[in-house]
């Protein structure tokens, strides 16, 4: 059931995933069952981001934080993540991206992908870069990612219909920018539904 609600939350079904979570969490918590409260806690967070409740989203990351010690990495680098998108979504000042920063450079040397991927997902929203918009977008191998980031950015964050690349000495590059591109699939990510 922790599995399907993780599954409701990146569909954006969030109802459901909140009605498995509130049916799991009590029976998780009282087995011990640490990877999964935290798992239950990560889906917690990512449905209270998405809602606005940054303040019930930053005592859920304190939560899986405090639970995980410094045992389960991957499971410290995913509340570590939540924490650096929570910093910068809570803060009017001025951005610092460093903590971002670290967390991607972290994902990317343990090879936790997906990680690295978010962090530059929420760095783009935040930021509205929309060339990193078009590199997450267009470099996820997965369409129902791309159709769930799609659907979180603003109306001025919309994927081209098209994206103008040549092939340099290096692979793919931006025609615009000459930066080396990563290009999966790129039909499907040009699919929108």
């Amino acid at each position: 059931k922790v599995n399907l609600a993780a599954g409701y939350s990146n569909l954006l079904r969030d109802k459901e995933a909140l009605e498995l979570i509130k049916e799991v969490s009590a029976l998780v918590s009282r087995q011990g069952y640490i990877l999964l409260l935290s798992n239950i806690l990560e889906i917690s967070i990512e449905l209270c981001i998405r809602s606005h409740d940054l303040k019930k989203a930053e005592i859920n990351i304190e939560k899986s934080l405090k639970l995980l010690g410094n045992s389960h990495v991957r499971y410290v680098l995913y509340a570590k993540k939540w924490k650096a998108i929570l910093k910068l979504l809570g803060t009017k000042k001025k951005k610092d991206f460093a903590e971002i920063e670290e967390v991607k450079a972290d994902a990317n040397q343990k090879h936790f992908w997906e990680v690295a991927r978010e962090c530059d997902f929420y760095k783009a929203l935040i930021k509205k870069d929309k060339e990193l918009f078009n590199f997450v977008f267009f470099g996820s191998p997965y369409w129902p990612y791309r159709k769930k980031i799609n659907t979180l950015y603003d109306d001025e964050m919309v994927p081209p219909s098209s994206l103008d690349v040549v092939i340099g000495p290096s692979g793919f590059q931006s025609l615009k920018t000459k930066k080396p591109l990563s290009i999966f699939d790129v039909e499907r990510g040009l699919y929108l539904q």
